[in-house]
Formats: structure tokens, C-alpha cells, sequence
């Protein structure tokens, strides 16, 4: 009951106003109804789904979002220098999930993957490490490694990675001996696994 009221107290007390930037002034652009009957177990009419426009050519439409986007951009114009010290921090902190320190043993030694997309082997764990392939995680921007599988004969390596944040991973098959890139597949699950 306790919370409850501080919830309520907290509720109640007004945040000072402050002005609005002059920019939030201008109204969004409208967006005019374009209805569609929208067929199924049960129909309904969707007031804008005659804007469904597949092939991303309809030259009012695409009018009508540069114009959203224009409208965003002036009205978040007043936010740049918050977003540039925020990405700044971000960029800044050591990305991607903790990586164990347990090695993988496989076609005679052993392999560690780390966060930032480089793979490391070893003979055995009285062995210096030595680096297989560099860092794949760019300067800027968003990068994940979900997953890896190494071939059991070690010449290969599989990855699934995310650069945008959005989980759709691009699936990349390497020669661990040349470095070249074998094959490229965009969005792709994240799980990996070998068929032998």
C-alpha cells in the first residue's frame, strides 16, 4: 500500500514545463487514408492499406515519406548533440556478450572465439595463443557475433553476424588459411551447425 501511494504522490506532481523548441511546432505532415478491404476469415477495411506498395516505386508515396523523414529530422535536430554523447559512451564500452575463457578443442587444437569477431588457436592450454582471424567488429556501429562453427578438419569457419542490430544475421563461410570469404549469406537465423 506503501508504494502505492509514493506511486500516486509521483503521479500527481507536475514536471516543470519548459518550451518547446520551435522546430515541434510544425505539425506532421498527414498522412491522407487510402482504405483497402482486406480479405480473410474476417474482413475489415484497413483505412491505409491502399499505401502498400511492394515494389517501392509509387512516386507519391515515396513523396509522402520524404516528407515524414524531413519532418523527423528537423524535429529531432534538437536532440544531435545528446545522440553524439550517447553513441560516443557507446561506443566506448567493450561490446558484445562475455566471452567464456573456455577454449573449444577440435582438429588437434584448440580455438577460442572472442566478442569482437577474431578466432585464436592454440596447440594445447601450455600454448601461447596466436591469432587466426583479425577482428571482424567495425570501428562504428552496431556488430554481434551470434554464433560460429569451426569444420571439424579446422579449415573452415562459419559465422553469424548481426551489423545493424536488428537480429537478421548474414551467415559467412571462411578458409581459415587464405582469409577469403567463400560465401555470404544474408538473412539468415543465427544457429549454426555442420552436415557432414
Amino acid at each position: 500500500m506503501h508504494s502505492l501511494l509514493i506511486l500516486a504522490s509521483l503521479l500527481a506532481t507536475l514536471a516543470p514545463a519548459s518550451p518547446l523548441p520551435e522546430a515541434t511546432l510544425e505539425a506532421a505532415p498527414l498522412i491522407p487514408e487510402r482504405p483497402q478491404l482486406m480479405k480473410g476469415e474476417i474482413a475489415r477495411l484497413d483505412p491505409y492499406g491502399g499505401w502498400r506498395d511492394d515494389s517501392r516505386q509509387d512516386p507519391v508515396l515515396l513523396t509522402l515519406l520524404r516528407e515524414q523523414n524531413r519532418w523527423t529530422e528537423q524535429q529531432l535536430a534538437g536532440q544531435a548533440p545528446l545522440v553524439q554523447r550517447l553513441q560516443t559512451e557507446w561506443q566506448g564500452r567493450e561490446r558484445g556478450e562475455p566471452v567464456p575463457d573456455d577454449w573449444l578443442s577440435q582438429a588437434g587444437s584448440q580455438w577460442r572465439m572472442e566478442a569482437d569477431g577474431s578466432l585464436w588457436q592454440r596447440s594445447d592450454a601450455n600454448d601461447a595463443p596466436r591469432k587466426r582471424l583479425a577482428p571482424r567488429q567495425p570501428a562504428e556501429g552496431y556488430y554481434e557475433l551470434a554464433a560460429w562453427a569451426l569444420h571439424p578438419d579446422g579449415q573452415l569457419l562459419a559465422l553469424a553476424e548481426d551489423r545493424r542490430g536488428d537480429r537478421d544475421y548474414r551467415i559467412t563461410l571462411l578458409d581459415l588459411a587464405s582469409g577469403e570469404t567463400l560465401a555470404s549469406l544474408p538473412h539468415r537465423a543465427g544457429d549454426l551447425l555442420w552436415s557432414l
